[in-house]
């Protein structure tokens, strides 16, 4: 049986870091509920040829479009294009978009994103693509992105000494292919699968106790997207100084490199002309954040009448809004706290990630692609109870699904002319928050389970 042989591949990789993974788990990886086990590898393969063959041209589609759509990469495009013609970096997108695209009939979704919204440092890492056409640019862009992401996920199978054979391509390559929060990264050209591989990196150096190399590729992070800084607690939490101290050396650096280039001048204009304008983002459709979930409940945004709030109140807004994500950030602080041995601050590290992602002003669809760590650590050490694999389950789904068409069905009048209301907010239109919460919870019972573990007999060494 194929089973048999994996088996024996897999057990003669003794040196597994996590050693609660023990032999009997290892095909259930790719089958947590465990259907019909004789059949798995032909099922997944016959997926794998279903799925790529209707995917794979979808993808291309999007790497080879021919068109010149507004995607969230125009913004860092523009900027840098703005920069090599002396315009000024944050110039409004009703004349960037004339300009550079040659689009003179411009409407309301075209100008939706008035202004670039991201810090200065993004634009840096497109000074060279502002060299070429925008359409170029982009698929230079989104290439470089999957390479990115393949890095990502090699760093975490490795370090995570994740078992695979052949047939785990199967299964990989289907995944993979379902992911929506992947594809929408490629149709917008976002920066998020460069996060990813800083925070991998991070990850990947913490654990091989390279301290400053840490620091500094969150550092990094930070000045490309400014939610990423919370990641600093899980480091605080440690007294792990030398760390902050890189992280903060880094951010001072790449900021003076920016000042550099840019012009100081840049980032008080950032501070008070454009983050104003992002905060009206924060109460839309998409945002799966906590701050969005009391946002849209309590103050969406009057300028955009797409969503009514179940009653119109900053106060209340603001007051939930801070007792959730405070309650997140004391649970992940005494999580990483308590984390005592390497797989234990594995999962702290990845429920730093989760935390992130919920008390993040904005946490939009294709940010689930940082999820990596967390779905990875979770995935290797899910318990046998039905419950806890079919909620992995559950959640995984409703990370890979498609919100655009979730919402469009279950809106009336759909997502252009429909409004949401305080229903929807409660119920499917927070499904992927819901889910966050969810694997955040999961990571919490994970982390108690192998505290018991070690009060037991003990797992693994001391961490470092």
């Amino acid at each position: 049986m194929w089973q048999n042989a994996w088996f024996g591949e897999m057990a003669d990789r003794s040196r597994i870091r996590q050693s609660h993974l023990d032999s009997a788990q290892i095909p259930t990886l790719w089958d947590p509920l465990g259907v019909w086990p004789s059949a798995r590898p032909w099922l997944w393969a016959g997926m794998a040829v279903l799925i790529g063959s209707t995917m794979v041209p979808v993808y291309v589609a999007e790497l080879s479009r021919r068109d010149d759509p507004m995607t969230d990469f125009f913004q860092e495009w523009a900027s840098a294009r703005n920069y090599l013609e002396g315009l000024p970096l944050y110039t409004n997108h009703a004349v960037t978009i004339p300009r550079y695209l040659g689009k003179q009939d411009l409407n309301a979704s075209d100008l939706f994103v008035e202004v670039n919204a991201h810090p200065p440092t993004s634009i840096l890492l497109a000074i060279s693509l502002g060299t070429i056409s925008y359409r170029k640019a982009l698929l230079v862009w989104n290439l470089l992105s999957l390479a990115m992401f393949i890095a990502s996920l090699i760093l975490v199978w490795h370090g995570l000494r994740i078992p695979f054979s052949t047939w785990s391509l199967f299964p990989a390559t289907t995944l993979i292919l379902l992911c929506i929060p992947l594809l929408l990264h490629i149709h917008f050209g976002q920066l998020t699968l460069l996060l990813l591989l800083l925070l991998t990196g991070v990850w990947a150096a913490d654990r091989a106790n390279q301290g400053i190399r840490a620091g500094m590729l969150l550092g990094a992070a930070v000045t490309i997207k400014l939610f990423p800084g919370t990641l600093f607690l899980f480091f605080i939490a440690r007294k792990r100084w030398k760390t902050v101290l890189a992280g903060l050396v880094s951010i001072a650096l790449i900021t003076l490199l920016t000042g550099l280039v840019f012009g100081f001048g840049v980032y008080p204009y950032y501070a008070h002309q454009i983050i104003p304008r992002v905060a009206k983002y924060r109460g839309l459709w998409f945002n799966q954040s906590l701050p969005g979930y009391w946002t849209k409940l309590f103050d969406p945004p009057k300028e955009y009448r797409y969503i009514e709030p179940l009653t119109r109140s900053i106060l209340y807004a603001c007051s939930a809004t801070v007792l959730t994500c405070t309650t997140v950030l004391v649970s992940v602080w005494w999580a990483v706290r308590r984390a005592r041995t390497p797989t234990a601050l594995d999962l702290a590290f990845g429920l730093t990630v989760t935390g992130m992602l919920l008390v993040s002003p904005i946490t939009w669809d294709h940010y689930l692609l940082l999820t990596l760590i967390p779905l990875a650590t979770v995935w290797i050490q899910l318990p046998e109870s039905l419950a806890s694999r079919a909620l992995f389950l559950a959640i995984v789904i409703a990370f890979w699904s498609w919100p655009y068409k979730v919402f469009d069905l279950t809106i009336s009048g759909g997502i252009v002319h429909g409004v949401a209301g305080p229903a929807h907010t409660l119920t499917i239109g927070s499904y992927q928050c819901y889910a966050l919460i969810a694997l955040f919870g999961l990571q919490i019972a994970g982390l108690r389970r192998l505290e018991k573990t070690s009060a037991v007999g003990g797992v693994g060494r001391p961490a470092p």
